[in-house]
C-alpha cells in the first residue's frame, strides 16, 4: 500500500502519485546548515530524531482519521466507483515500481544527502507557497517565505541546507487548491487521479497552477527534467514508507477521509474543531 500526495511539497497517499499520502502533507522538514557542516555525526542523530518526528506526526494524523463505515456526509464520493478502480492502478503502480525504488534510495544513500535531496526541493515549493500567501493576503508569512527562499538558495547552497528554519523562519505549506479554498471555492466531489492520487475537483484544478509555479517545469533539458521529477518523488516516498502498515480497514475509505481532514487542517491553518476530544 502507498502513501502519497500531489498537495505535499512536492507536497501529494495510498492509492496515489509518487506521494499523495495526506500525512506526507503534514511536514515540511530541513536541518540547519550548521549542523551539517559543524558536526556529521550530530547531524545524523538530528536527521533521525526528525524523521522520527515527522513518521509520528503522520501516524497520529493517521489514527486519527480511521474511517466510518458510512458514507460521507453529503455524497462528497459520487465517482466511487471510478475512483476505486484508479485507487487500484495507483496501488499496483505503487506496489510494482514506486515502493522498491523508494527502498532501494533509502537503503543505498545516506541519511545527510538524502536530507540535502529534501531541503533541495522544499526550497523549490517555498516558492509556489510565497505566491499562494500573497493570493491569500497573508503579507507577514510572504515575507518570512521570501526570506526563506532568499537565504537557502544563496547561503544554503541553492536549497540543499535549510539555514533559514534555525533563523527564525519556519516554513509554511500553501498551494493554489488552498487558495481557492480561501476565496470562497469549494472541495467538489473527491476524485482520485490516476498517478497523482487522491483529490478533489478544487485541489485537481489547483495542482495544475501549481505546477506552472515550479521552475524544474521549464527546464530545456528534459532528461534533467525527468531525472529531477522522478527523485523528487522517490525522495517523497521513502519518508512514507515507515507508514505503510499503520492504515487500518478498508484503506480506500481511510484514504478519503484522511485527505479531506487533512485538507481541511490546511485551508484552516490548523484551526479545526477536534471531533475525538469527545470521547
Amino acid at each position: 500500500m502507498s502513501l502519497k500526495s500531489p498537495h505535499s511539497p512536492v507536497g501529494h497517499f495510498p492509492g496515489g502519485h509518487l506521494a499523495i499520502a495526506l500525512l506526507a502533507l503534514l511536514v515540511a522538514a530541513a536541518s540547519p546548515a550548521a549542523v551539517y557542516a559543524q558536526a556529521p555525526q550530530a547531524q545524523s542523530q538530528a536527521g533521525q530524531a526528525q524523521d522520527a518526528a515527522e513518521v509520528t506526526q503522520a501516524a497520529e494524523t493517521i489514527a486519527a482519521a480511521a474511517p466510518q463505515d458510512e458514507p460521507p456526509p453529503m455524497n462528497k464520493d459520487p465517482w466511487e466507483g471510478w475512483n476505486r478502480g484508479v485507487y487500484q492502478f495507483n496501488n499496483f503502480f505503487d506496489d510494482a515500481i514506486v515502493r522498491p525504488a523508494a527502498r532501494i534510495y533509502q537503503t543505498i544513500i545516506p541519511r545527510f544527502i538524502r536530507r540535502g535531496i529534501r531541503n533541495f526541493f522544499s526550497n523549490i515549493y517555498d516558492i509556489n507557497t510565497l505566491v499562494n500567501n500573497l493570493l491569500q493576503f497573508k503579507f507577514d508569512d510572504a515575507a518570512s517565505d521570501g526570506g526563506r527562499l532568499l537565504i537557502n538558495s544563496t547561503i544554503g547552497l541553492g536549497g540543499l541546507f535549510d539555514v533559514a528554519t534555525g533563523m527564525g523562519m519556519g516554513k509554511h505549506q500553501e498551494d493554489f487548491g488552498q487558495t481557492l479554498a480561501v476565496w470562497g471555492v469549494g472541495p467538489g466531489p473527491y476524485v482520485m487521479l490516476p498517478v497523482f492520487g487522491a483529490s478533489s475537483l478544487r485541489d485537481a484544478a489547483g495542482l495544475a497552477m501549481d505546477n506552472g509555479f515550479d521552475p524544474v517545469q521549464y527546464l530545456e533539458d528534459i532528461s534533467v527534467r525527468a531525472t529531477l521529477f522522478v527523485l523528487g518523488e522517490v525522495d517523497s516516498r521513502e519518508r512514507l514508507l515507515g507508514l505503510d502498515e499503520l492504515v487500518v480497514g478498508d484503506e480506500y475509505l481511510f484514504i478519503r477521509e484522511a485527505y479531506f481532514q487533512h485538507r481541511e487542517y490546511l485551508v484552516k491553518d490548523g484551526e479545526i474543531e477536534d471531533d475525538f476530544d469527545d470521547f
